[in-house]
């Protein structure tokens, strides 16, 4: 059976994006809540000492527009004490969240994206300051990357390891011949 839980966002005056806490092993982490980031990112630097499965490697564009490639994994996170799986990017977000750490002296970890709130069947209450979400996986998870590309599949709980990095990998492979193709119909005009 599946449970809806509620809990509060932290928003922050003159900061476009709520902010959660959650757990990764005894690690606790601030996470902004980002409905334009496509995959849900965490800090490379962050990462020392989590058990995560490593998925596959990407290509991304970073904040400041600039190409980079990071390590796709999967984790085990607690958010208000529910336990759930997560994909993330391992990213270089250092830079990214440097202003807010000198501006409003918090340190932020990563980013949950559209991926997490699919998964989780998310709903983000703005005039509440509330996340609800699913405590089990939606039937339909969606392998999703940066070119919106998506592939239904069953489901993350009875999925084995090999499975979810092979979904990937073909999301992967997906995005890198549509890039391919805008490139050559860019070259073409």
């Amino acid at each position: 059976m599946t449970n809806r839980h509620k809990i509060n966002m932290k928003t922050i005056e003159g900061y476009d994006h709520p902010l959660i806490e959650i757990e990764i092993g005894k690690k606790k982490l601030t996470m902004i809540l980002d409905s334009g980031a496509i995959m849900s990112c965490l800090n490379v630097e962050d990462s020392d000492g989590i058990e995560m499965r490593k998925l596959y490697e990407v290509s991304y564009s970073g904040m400041e527009a600039n190409r980079k490639t990071g390590d796709v994994v999967l984790t085990e996170i607690s958010l208000d004490g529910i336990g759930l799986q997560a994909v993330f990017v391992l990213a270089d977000l250092k830079e990214s969240f440097s202003q807010v750490l000198k501006d409003r002296g918090i340190k932020l970890n990563g980013m949950l994206g559209v991926d997490f709130f699919r998964l989780y069947d998310c709903i983000l209450d703005f005039k509440e300051d509330t996340i609800e979400f699913s405590d089990r996986p939606n039937e339909k998870y969606r392998v999703v990357d940066e070119s919106g590309f998506m592939e239904g599949v069953d489901g993350i709980n009875g999925l084995s390891w090999d499975k979810l990095e092979e979904i990937a990998k073909e999301a992967e492979a997906e995005f890198h011949e549509q890039e391919r193709l805008k490139r050559q119909n860019a070259i073409q005009k």
